[in-house]
C-alpha cells in the first residue's frame, strides 16, 4: 500500500491520522491525530490497516 503526505489513514488500533511526514529510510510515517490536539506520534507501516482518505490530484 502506497500512504503519501496528507493522506488520512485508519490505523489497526481503529484511530484515524493525517500523515504529515513519510520518512524513507526506514519506511515510517509521523501522524497528527485530531483527537489528541494536534499531537504527532510515529507509526510504521505496519499499523496502518487503510488510507480513508486522499487528496485527488487535478
Amino acid at each position: 500500500m502506497i500512504v503519501e503526505e496528507h493522506d488520512v489513514v485508519l490505523l489497526k488500533d481503529g484511530r484515524e491520522g493525517t500523515v504529515v511526514y513519510v520518512g524513507k529510510d526506514p519506511l515510517g510515517y509521523l501522524v497528527e491525530f485530531p483527537e489528541d490536539e494536534g499531537e504527532l506520534e510515529e507509526i510504521s507501516p505496519d499499523q496502518i490497516e487503510r488510507v480513508t482518505w486522499r487528496i485527488k490530484e487535478q
